[in-house]
């Protein structure tokens, strides 16, 4: 990968996707918890972290820039769920 820009935009949308698919996982594993269905709940929280692993691995085998857009785009998905509610903004900064 020579770094194109579009290139590295899709890896950033992918992982902003890829953010929000496992936000949204981590809130029915919490519901699930919540509602004291612990097996359904723990192998979705295994399937989560292994899914998440398996993809990073992936990215990783890709090369360094797919890897860190990719990483980049969740963390944005992840600040944008949470930063505003749990961090303040001079945390962010």
């Amino acid at each position: 990968m020579n770094g194109q820009p579009l290139q590295l935009l899709t890896f950033l949308a992918l992982g902003t996707a890829l953010g929000a698919a496992y936000l949204s996982a981590l809130a029915w594993n919490v519901r699930l918890y919540c509602a004291g269905a612990t097996p359904l709940a723990l192998l979705l929280h295994l399937l989560r972290f292994l899914g998440m692993a398996a993809i990073l691995v992936a990215l990783a085998r890709s090369g360094a820039a797919p890897l860190l857009w990719s990483f980049v785009g969740f963390e944005l998905t992840r600040v944008a769920a949470f930063g505003g509610r749990y961090f303040p903004l001079e945390a962010l900064l």
